[in-house]
């Protein structure tokens, strides 16, 4: 499956989990779904294990 597929089936999943078509609804859904599955875990020197969460900007622009 490529990217383009992915982002095609991921987009549909929010269409149908939420309850409008409201764009803060569809972000924070997508941006759940994002932080839980993909993590980077970061083990130090000292044996510390840390978890960094990358994070989701959205760019919405309405062209007249």
């Amino acid at each position: 499956m490529d990217l383009n597929l992915f982002s095609k089936f991921l987009f549909r999943i929010a269409q149908q989990w939420c309850a409008s078509i409201d764009l803060d609804e569809y972000c924070e859904l997508l941006d759940k779904v994002f932080e839980r599955i993909t993590a980077r875990k970061i083990v130090r020197t000292n044996g510390k294990i840390d978890i960094a969460l990358p994070q989701i900007r959205v760019t919405v622009s309405q062209e007249k």
